[in-house]
């Protein structure tokens, strides 16, 4: 039977699913949150998530000054003038 192993923790997996759910979840995720510690592996979803604490809406409808944090949620608003 195949063994898999973390190339970053040295860890041994049995299931490939395993495997790939362990490098997904815990090696990959290298940008950490500076107010709970959450990790994502992409810098634009980090940036997301940290607005969910500090309140910050950069996105602001034109038409009624609505703001939001993130820009697909203004282009939704927007079709609702």
């Amino acid at each position: 039977e195949d063994v898999f192993q973390c190339g970053k923790c040295k860890k041994q997996f049995n299931s490939l699913s395993t495997f790939v759910s362990h490098k997904q979840t815990r090696c990959m995720k290298k940008l950490r949150c500076h107010y709970c510690d959450k990790a994502f592996v992409k810098n634009f979803d980090l940036q997301q998530h940290v607005r969910s604490h500090t309140g910050e809406k950069p996105f602001q409808c034109i038409v009624c000054g609505r703001a939001f944090a993130q820009k697909s949620n203004v282009k939704k608003h927007m079709a609702t003038h």
